[in-house]
């Protein structure tokens, strides 16, 4: 019995060490951005309750059973945190629609209704005002 517990407490380390090492870098990336909402700040805290969860669980001493539950309770949160494991970028378009100001590398349309990719480049061509510290242009302030 003790052989099986040590068993499962290995695979369990395991798995909360890949979920850590897979979705750590997505909450640096997340919290490098300069723009907040209720998407992202929801998405901290429940990356934040996963990963205190998880760890927790593990040298926590309760029951068995309870153990097993809070980490069934945790694993649909998990998944949901690789399904949609890119708040910031969806935090940036919606600041491109809202404001006009477009991170390099998204699709947009210009005023003939032709689809064009944010950069420096088509920034200036078309005439727009490009910022390169933050590697964007803005599409609602024309330069020509």
């Amino acid at each position: 019995m003790k052989t099986v517990s040590l068993i499962l407490n290995i695979l369990y380390i395991t798995f909360c060490g890949i979920v850590t090492f897979i979705l750590l870098p997505f909450l640096f990336l997340t919290l490098a951005g300069n723009i907040v909402s209720l998407k992202l700040i929801f998405y901290v805290f429940f990356m934040l309750v996963c990963f205190v969860g998880l760890w927790v669980v593990l040298f926590v001493k309760i029951k068995q059973i309870f153990k097993i539950l809070i980490v069934l309770a945790l694993i649909p949160i998990t998944f949901y945190l690789f399904i949609f494991s890119n708040p910031y970028g969806a935090v940036n378009m919606s600041n491109c629609v809202d404001t006009g100001i477009c991170k390099e590398g998204f699709k947009t349309k210009d005023e003939n209704n032709s689809t064009i990719v944010i950069n420096k480049e088509n920034c200036i061509k078309n005439g727009f005002k490009w910022y390169e510290e933050d590697k964007s242009c803005n599409l609602r302030e024309n330069i020509k």
